[in-house]
């Protein structure tokens, strides 16, 4: 078998190693023979991450024989495209929530949308899903008992939008806001995470989440006998799915361990719901949490994916955040 090679430096090498091992571009340790001049691939174990230098290799040629001077150079040329790709898409991941106190942007490759942090009762703003407006809509206006919240922090960890809010007397409770960015094949969303403590021995802060929606053409909801019925007849609603487009759906899902009661009103085409979470009794010292997760789905007409979407939530594991 003949390999082609080409010499990277160790940053790219350590950037792209986990990602090209199991792929046709190994990264292997040395050369250990060479015949004609040409390089042969040893068939020892990947180069070591303390080694400053490795060698990629492709396994892509049948017989062996000479590397053309044509084919090392489109292989050097492939080879660092596939890498700065790479470095680009990583990047992107780092810097995918963008602040500007007190907003706060999500730039998604497939969803992009806006937050107002001291006004989380405003929720998504100029929603943009797979290049479709959706600005006429509002999605996840969380209601956490004020008109406007005063921010002690906010960052980015990860893929996570983060939002620490201060201590406030109208309100027994303080909340923590994180907006995480999740992606699948074909669908783009936001799990919001909604987290409260308090300092007295007991209180309760209920939370309400409303979204709001425009020209929907059909909508149903996801009940706890596992079947799809219009939104007008659901009862122990555990997800809603609206088709905006014809390329396009809304599936929102509250996890079922947290919902307190969901209220649906629709008028036409024009649909409101609102789900209401941690209504209950708080402890001193306990950290009590809800999830609700948001997917914008392309193409889903049969609603495989969306039942996926759901079953793949409800048997999460709950988050581990501080």
């Amino acid at each position: 078998m003949s390999v082609v090679i080409i010499e990277i430096d160790s940053f790219a090498r350590r950037d792209c190693h986990r990602q090209l091992w199991n792929s046709p571009v190994i990264l292997m340790t040395s050369i250990v023979n060479r015949v004609s001049n040409w390089p042969l691939l040893c068939s020892g174990p990947a180069a070591m991450l303390c080694m400053r230098r490795g060698f990629l290799c492709i396994q892509n040629i049948p017989t062996l024989r000479k590397c053309t001077v044509d084919e090392i150079h489109a292989f050097k040329h492939n080879s660092v495209l596939y890498l700065t790709k790479r470095e680009l898409s990583l990047a992107a991941q780092k810097h995918m929530w963008h602040i500007e106190q007190p907003n706060a942007s999500l730039r998604a490759r497939n969803l992009q949308c806006e937050i107002e942090l001291t006004s989380p009762q405003n929720g998504l703003r100029n929603t943009v899903a797979y290049q479709e407006v959706l600005a006429a809509n509002q999605f996840i206006q969380l209601n956490l008992g004020l008109n406007k919240e005063t921010v002690t922090e906010a960052y980015q960890r990860g893929n996570d939008l983060i939002a620490l809010y201060s201590r406030q007397h109208q309100r027994e409770a303080t909340p923590q806001l994180y907006w995480r960015s999740v992606e699948q094949e074909n669908a783009a969303g936001i799990e919001t995470i909604i987290s409260l403590q308090t300092d007295l021995l007991a209180s309760r802060c209920p939370i309400r989440s409303v979204t709001k929606l425009n020209d929907t053409l059909t909508a149903q909801a996801l009940t706890s006998t596992q079947k799809w019925v219009d939104v007008e007849e659901a009862k122990e609603v555990r997800a809603i799915l609206v088709q905006l487009s014809p390329a396009l759906t809304y599936l929102e899902i509250v996890h079922p361990t947290d919902r307190m009661d969901t209220n649906i009103q629709r008028d036409g085409a024009s649909l409101r719901w609102e789900h209401i979470v941690l209504d209950l009794q708080l402890e001193k010292g306990v950290i009590r949490r809800a999830r609700l997760q948001s997917w914008w789905i392309q193409n889903d007409s049969e609603q495989s994916l969306a039942n996926r979407l759901v079953d793949s939530f409800i048997a999460s594991a709950p988050p581990l955040t501080t």
